[in-house]
């Protein structure tokens, strides 16, 4: 029986699983039914009326460290929240919702990608999991949950989204906002707070999408964990961790990080 699920991952959550299963422990790579599979080639980010591009790259500029080593919550993590806070506040005004991803992605503007479903097994649901594995560790970088501040919506449209979006991602920063976007086939799919209706938003900064028609389709509430640290939830047997990554697109992280989240992962300080 496999100890750790590694469930819908990432690149870097890949190469965690990597180092997991190095050391000796059961690994399976596991996708589950819940989300649309996300897949993009490049990321582009709005703000403050201009935008920035960071394109795929095999060997992207890597984050710097000082941004990225911390694995653990300690009682310095205000001090640190604030050096992330300002740092997001010198990229400008329209970076206040951001996160330490954000953060870094605009510090480096690389990401990577490599073919993800190539190594899964068969979709399952999450309580196939649950029920299946009682005793395995299930790690990801987002989930389902009621408790979770952000929404993932899916749109019907009546316009043409490949041409509009292509196979890109989207991260646009609105006055009082910040949101998600892709399209995955005719349908848009935006990542968001929960209090709000995300096409509203996005309308903000692209107001000629007011001129076409949006059915929303499904909704899920979801958990993602944007601090440079790993955590646990749901009865012990679930972690997330921020691996800096927006679903198939991952910031290409040091060595060491890797090494330290799957020693934090194979030992019994998470547990």
């Amino acid at each position: 029986m496999a100890e750790f699920i590694f469930l819908n991952p990432t690149p870097n959550l890949l190469k965690v699983a990597d180092y997991v299963k190095f050391s000796g422990r059961s690994v399976r790579i596991a996708s589950n039914n819940q989300f649309p599979p996300i897949t993009s080639a490049n990321l582009h980010i709005f703000h403050g009326g201009t935008y920035s591009t960071a394109r795929k790259n095999a060997n992207p500029e890597e984050v710097p460290a000082d941004f990225c080593m911390k694995m653990k919550k300690n009682i310095f993590n205000f001090l640190y929240g604030g050096k992330i806070r300002g740092e997001l506040a010198n990229l400008g005004e329209s970076f206040e919702h951001g996160n330490i991803t954000d953060l870094c992605l605009m510090k480096t503007l690389g990401i990577y990608s490599h073919d993800i479903k190539s190594t899964q097994d068969e979709s399952v649901t999450h309580q196939t999991l649950l029920s299946e594995y009682p005793k395995s560790f299930i790690v990801t970088g987002y989930m389902e949950s009621l408790s979770g501040t952000e929404k993932m919506q899916m749109y019907d449209t009546d316009f043409d989204l490949k041409e509009a979006f292509g196979n890109d991602f989207f991260v646009v920063f609105t006055k009082n906002d910040r949101l998600e976007v892709c399209a995955h086939g005719n349908r848009l799919i935006t990542i968001g707070r929960k209090n709000t209706e995300h096409i509203n938003t996005l309308a903000e900064s692209f107001p000629m999408l007011k001129q076409f028609s949006f059915k929303r389709v499904k909704e899920l509430v979801i958990s993602r964990n944007r601090q440079p640290w790993a955590y646990k939830v749901i009865d012990k047997r679930i972690i997330l961790l921020n691996d800096f990554s927006y679903f198939s697109l991952s910031l290409k992280l040091p060595d060491l990080w890797y090494e330290k989240a799957g020693k934090l992962l194979c030992s019994e300080k998470l547990r």
